[in-house]
């Protein structure tokens, strides 16, 4: 039996039947043999296209956190009078509550 006449049974171009040949050969077929869902390159394309984008969005949102926590730390402690970590301020104006002295 030819090639031309199982094209012919099943309606199919002769050269069609030459490309799958060709494909096999080389191994683009796996993905079918190996029963992993074939997915149509418009999709595939829409879903790189939604991979980066959400790239995009996480390394925005990295920037932001890591833009604020320096700034955060460039501006120092607020309202305290020393550099202990847990300084809590002038009491007014007249002292350091933490270190307990006071102004006169």
């Amino acid at each position: 039996m030819s090639v031309s006449l199982v094209a012919r049974q099943h309606d199919i171009g002769g050269n069609q039947i030459f490309t799958w040949r060709c494909l096999m050969a080389e191994g683009a077929l796996t993905a079918a043999a190996a029963g992993e869902g074939v997915v149509p390159a418009s999709d595939y394309r829409a879903l790189e296209a939604k991979v980066r984008e959400l790239h995009r969005l996480l390394g925005k949102a990295m920037e932001n956190e890591l833009l604020r926590e320096a700034v955060s730390r460039a501006a120092g402690p607020k309202n305290y009078c020393c550099a202990r970590p847990r300084c809590r301020g002038m009491d007014g104006e007249r002292g350091c509550r933490t270190k307990g002295w006071l102004q006169d």
